[in-house]
């Protein structure tokens, strides 16, 4: 049997998770399997590193304030796309527009109000007039393997496993009450269980 290509359409993170459209292309067969997935595994954190590096694309291409602080050297210093906090990156898609393909970023911007501004921009890969899309095709792509081994490969994040701290005594800790005397009238007396007869 043919092994399908599979192609990422599109990835979103939501609460740790990856919820992905790819298709399965059977190219001998001649037909695609269009493929939805929520999947309940925690992501990686190579992936989550990969698409931390689309910020300082989505801040320059949405022409965001700090886009004049980015240069050449900010896609190659490691740490640099960390120091843009309140830019989230949600996901992007593998898209084309009149027949160009690119990418769309979707992401977020956190206002010092609280408030949240969704960003979203399609650029295409090869674009020329983007002085940074030999660094956006690197960081596309590694966005892709990052979500092929989460999929097919289960590189996927380690669970903290959940610790119940609702009491302090072991289980096997045995309470023994006293009981206080009254002030007047006789001590009641407890019963102790007759001995097993080892011969039962």
């Amino acid at each position: 049997m043919e092994q399908a290509k599979n192609e990422i359409k599109k990835a979103v993170v939501k609460k740790d998770r990856l919820n992905v459209v790819y298709n399965e292309r059977f190219s001998e067969a001649n037909y695609t399997n269009v493929i939805n997935k929520s999947c309940d595994q925690i992501i990686h954190s190579d992936l989550r590193e990969a698409f931390i590096r689309l910020r300082l694309h989505l801040v320059v291409l949405c022409e965001q304030p700090e886009a004049s602080n980015i240069n050449k050297d900010s896609f190659s210093s490691p740490g640099y796309a960390e120091t843009l906090e309140n830019y989230i990156i949600t996901g992007y898609a593998n898209d084309s527009v009149d027949g160009v393909s690119g990418i769309t970023i979707m992401g977020s911007k956190l206002l010092q109000s609280g408030k949240v501004v969704d960003l979203k921009i399609f650029v295409p890969l090869l674009d020329e007039q983007y002085p940074y899309y030999e660094e956006l095709s690197i960081d596309a792509a590694a966005c892709d393997a990052e979500v092929e081994s989460y999929l097919f490969e289960e590189k996927w994040g380690v669970r903290q496993e959940r610790l119940d701290f609702e009491t302090d005594e072991p289980e096997e800790a045995v309470v023994i009450e006293e009981e206080k005397p009254k002030g007047r009238g006789r001590k009641k007396r407890l019963e102790t269980p007759a001995p097993l007869d080892a011969t039962a």
